[in-house]
């Protein structure tokens, strides 16, 4: 990402060292329940989802340091901060509070899923196969979770993107007049092997059971990390469809994944606050 910098906790240490006060401002993009439970000194808070009217506000500072507990939230808001509404000087916390506070975290994968050479069938295709990845990983966490109170919450995410998946079929199926069979048939033949982040479904499930230790924050933030990669997909697609037809259904795609995202960020605010 060129133009956001990437610090780490040590880097970030001797930044601060070397700023005036009023040169810098560092934002915390967790749940005001997190917040709550601590933050670094004199960080403003702005949860993710509220991000965008607090933009005016942030711009006003020369330098941004965005972070949040492991550094998924943080990413995309200094993408935000940085590509969206174009703000110079933005930094995220690789690994967020945990690594300031000398956890190990694996950096986040940056890869790409969609190559602009791929036809419009190809990227359904693969738009189905990045659901069944999803659902898989839900179905996943289930395991880790079960029997607690977010077994319902999984439960719900992992069938939305069955749903999901569906609704790119029914594209896909009238494209080809039926050529890939049923739903069900094509589904089950996906091997659901990427996520919408272009990171594996199998490495994205060892980094949720790393992060089990740490608690369920940390996994959720996976977890709503996917779905704002999701949401970002989708409304990229929008931007390239050929038809107001296909265009519509993407961004009809975008705004679930949304809605998905502001649900889990609720459900981090929740956990947080028990």
């Amino acid at each position: 990402m060129e133009d956001v910098k990437d610090l780490q906790p040590n880097e970030l240490r001797e930044l601060l060292a070397g700023f005036m006060e009023e040169e810098y401002l560092l934002i915390d993009v967790r749940q005001p329940e997190e917040y709550a439970l601590g933050h670094l000194p004199g960080a403003l808070h702005v949860p993710l989802m509220e991000l965008d009217a607090a933009m005016p506000k942030i711009a006003q500072v020369e330098h941004k340091i965005f972070y949040c507990l492991l550094g998924g939230r943080s990413l995309h808001a200094s993408f935000m901060a940085a590509q969206v509404h174009g703000l110079t000087n933005v930094y995220n916390l690789l690994g967020g509070l945990l690594a300031w506070d000398g956890h190990i975290v694996a950096d986040l994968p940056r890869l790409k899923v969609f190559e602009r050479s791929e036809t419009f069938n190809q990227i359904l295709l693969m738009g189905m196969n990045l659901e069944k990845g999803a659902e898989l990983f839900y179905q996943q966490l289930l395991g880790f979770f079960e029997g607690t109170k977010l077994t319902d919450a999984f439960t719900h995410l992992a069938d939305a993107e069955s749903v999901h998946a569906r609704l790119l079929y029914e594209h896909l199926d009238a494209e080809t007049r039926g050529q890939w069979g049923t739903f069900e048939k094509l589904f089950s033949r996906l091997s659901g092997d990427l996520l919408e982040s272009g990171e594996s479904t199998d490495s994205a499930l060892a980094r949720a059971k790393d992060l089990e230790e740490v608690g369920a924050i940390a996994v959720l933030e996976l977890a709503l990390g996917m779905e704002l990669e999701a949401h970002d997909l989708y409304r990229t697609l929008a931007t390239q469809a050929d038809t107001l037809t296909v265009k519509n259904a993407f961004l009809d795609l975008a705004t679930h994944e949304n809605f998905h995202a502001q649900a889990v960020a609720a459900l981090i605010g929740r956990v947080a606050e028990r």
